[in-house]
Formats: structure tokens, C-alpha cells, sequence
């Protein structure tokens, strides 16, 4: 009977661990303030700093960007040992009725900007569709930007070249 307790016990932390892991709350931000519309992406990575970034501009309607997230789940859990801060950006064309459950599944930091800070984010960066993914070392400084989704093996190997940036003394 001790030994069943045990393996229970064991099962329920390996549960728990995968459940924080692969389905973290996600923790609904406002938008930080800036100076202009056109650097609200900057201001929202500074709000991290000595961190690494990943940025991933997506809305609900999206179906490439909604099929991403699901292809990115494996490499989640090494996000997480590496202390990548996951951020989602959405805009008002969101349901946002559907974006609170699927925000549940997504976990990470999750802003919705409005849609003048989007469109100036966009003119700002060339951004012409979504899904758009962007990288930032622990400067703050943009290491990578692609629209559509490069793959994870792509994604991986550019956080690990961010992650190699030594952050700078503040």
C-alpha cells in the first residue's frame, strides 16, 4: 500500500509539473506607455528586461497563426527552462470573447493593442501579415523577424543565438 502511495504521489507531481508547463495561466497585460504608437512593441519588451523575447503577433480569426501554436507546443517546455518570455500580441479585429478561452490554452503574456498602435507597429516593422514572430536579446535589441511560421527548428536556433547575448549592465 505504501509503494501504490507513493507511485500516486509521484504521478500527480509529474501531472501537475506537465500541467504548468504546457498550459501556464496566461497573464493578461495593459499596454505599458511610450512615447509613440509606432514603439509600443519596445515599450511592451522593455517591461522585460535581462530577458529574452519572443514575440508573436497573431489574432483568433488567423488560421495559420492558430495552427502555429499548436506546432510551437513542443518546444514550450525548453522556452521555459531557458526563462524566454512567451509575449502575444492581438488586435481589436479579435474576437474577444474567443481570445479569453484561447488565451487559456496559449498561456504567456497576452496584449491587445489597439488599432492604431497596431497599424503603426505594423508600418513600423513592415509587417504585412500574421502570424509574425520577432526574437529580442537581453538588451531589448531585435535579433529576428518573420512573418508566417519558419518552423521550430528556426525559432529554437534564433532564441539560442539571443539567449547567447550577454545582457548589458543596467
Amino acid at each position: 500500500i505504501l509503494t501504490m502511495k507513493k507511485m500516486f504521489l509521484a504521478l500527480v507531481c509529474i501531472a501537475a509539473t506537465a500541467t504548468a508547463v504546457f498550459a501556464a495561466d496566461p497573464v493578461k497585460r495593459t499596454t505599458p506607455e511610450y512615447d509613440k504608437a509606432e514603439n509600443v512593441i519596445e515599450a511592451i519588451v522593455a517591461q522585460y528586461p535581462g530577458k529574452t523575447v519572443f514575440v508573436d503577433l497573431w489574432a483568433t480569426w488567423c488560421g495559420p497563426c492558430i495552427r502555429a501554436m499548436e506546432t510551437i507546443k513542443p518546444i514550450k517546455p525548453w522556452m521555459e527552462e531557458n526563462d524566454i518570455v512567451k509575449v502575444y500580441v492581438t488586435n481589436p479585429s479579435s474576437d474577444m470573447a474567443k481570445w479569453e478561452e484561447m488565451i487559456k490554452d496559449i498561456g504567456g503574456e497576452q496584449y491587445v493593442l489597439t488599432q492604431d498602435e497596431w497599424r503603426a507597429a505594423c508600418d513600423k516593422f513592415g509587417i504585412k501579415g500574421i502570424p509574425t514572430y520577432m526574437v529580442y536579446n537581453k538588451n531589448g535589441e531585435q535579433t529576428y523577424q518573420k512573418s508566417g511560421y519558419p518552423g521550430n527548428e528556426v525559432l529554437h536556433e534564433e532564441m539560442t543565438k539571443a539567449l547567447a547575448t550577454l545582457a548589458e549592465p543596467t
